[in-house]
């Protein structure tokens, strides 16, 4: 019996009469609300995710403001990563790469070291923590499936869709803000982690 061949997901994205995009499912949406989104951010970016990587990170960080500040808050990424720190995670993915990180590793050491980069880990909550969000200041939020990841943002097929609604914004800013008090702070460990790859990447 022959082989179906594997056909591509498409790509679907809505636009306002302004070309942003308000909803979009499909491989990369979560980068084009980054893209457009972004850079709307004057003070601070929240943002909720299962999973958190370096190269998330480097893909999103060319489209905020130097002054705002991330907030991250990572949950439970289901499959193999499901036992592994957040710091386990983010080392391995140091180690495992393709991409050129030094210069992002050190931007964010700087950042971190500022006050313009937190991360929280929320996997030691009561309840398992596996929300999907970014909120831009109290402008705008979006939501969906997508995580602050390389395949989150490029390579999964994602839906997404923004909201401008004043009140969505506040509930869901209070409900980050109050978990995010409960959840374990990672970034004293995490600047010790790059500083020390930063050493030893220059060193070889």
């Amino acid at each position: 019996m022959p082989r179906k061949s594997k056909s591509k997901l498409a790509f679907v994205l809505q636009s306002n009469p302004d070309g942003q995009p308000i909803a979009g499912v499909g491989s990369g949406v979560g980068l084009e609300f980054i893209k457009a989104y972004f850079p709307e951010a004057q003070n601070i970016i929240r943002i909720a995710s299962a999973y958190f990587s370096l190269v998330g990170y480097k893909l999103g960080r060319k489209y905020v403001a130097s002054k705002v500040q991330f907030q991250i808050l990572v949950g439970w990424e289901e499959g193999k990563h499901v036992k592994a720190t957040v710091i386990d995670e983010i080392t391995a993915d140091l180690g495992q790469c393709d991409t050129d990180l030094w210069r992002t590793v050190f931007e964010l050491v700087e950042r971190m070291k500022s006050g313009r980069f937190i991360i929280r880990d929320a996997r030691k909550m009561q309840v398992p923590f596996h929300c999907k969000f970014y909120i831009c200041d109290s402008k705008l939020i979006w939501h969906g499936s997508s995580n602050y990841s390389r395949r989150g943002l490029c390579q999964s097929a994602e839906q997404v869709s923004v909201s401008h609604d004043s009140e969505r914004i506040c509930l869901f800013t209070n409900w980050y803000d109050d978990v995010a008090q409960n959840a374990q702070d990672l970034l004293a460990e995490l600047i010790k982690k790059l500083e020390d790859w930063l050493n030893f990447a220059t060193l070889s």
